[in-house]
């Protein structure tokens, strides 16, 4: 049984030594990054791309949408307030909030699709059976 040493793996520098080195010149430096547009004046109207969300679904109950309408709107305002802050946790309580009734909006979208699927499903087995009992006759 051999155990191995440094001394027996073999010099890398001696592998490459005949290899030439590469000639060629450095490539042209790239142009400057295009300058970028001066920030929109704040607004009252927090409507930005940015800070934009997904509509909520007609699933939900008025009150659930009424609070995740407030939701939205303190979360927004909080983050045209503190600039700077909202990269310092300042929002994020208002995020996790955000976040739960996504989520718990997204569950019932999951369970409703589901069901549907499931009718599809039967309404689809039953189109085959028909086929098939058609071709046997």
């Amino acid at each position: 049984r051999t155990i191995w040493t440094p001394r027996d793996e073999p010099n890398p520098t001696a592998l490459h030594s005949s290899l030439p080195l590469p000639t060629a010149s450095c490539p042209p430096p790239s142009p400057p990054p295009r300058p970028r547009p001066p920030p929109a004046a704040a607004t009252d109207d927090v409507d930005d791309a940015y800070l934009s969300f997904p509509s909520i679904s007609g699933n939900a109950s008025p009150s659930d949408i009424a609070q995740a309408s407030y939701i939205i709107e303190e979360f927004q305002k909080c983050h045209l307030d503190h600039p700077v802050k909202k990269f310092f946790g300042e929002c994020t309580d208002l995020k996790i909030k955000l976040d739960r009734c996504f989520r718990q909006e997204k569950a019932l979208k999951r369970k409703a699709n589901f069901e549907e699927s499931k009718k599809f499903k039967e309404q689809l087995l039953a189109y085959k059976r028909e086929i098939a009992e058609t071709n046997q006759e």
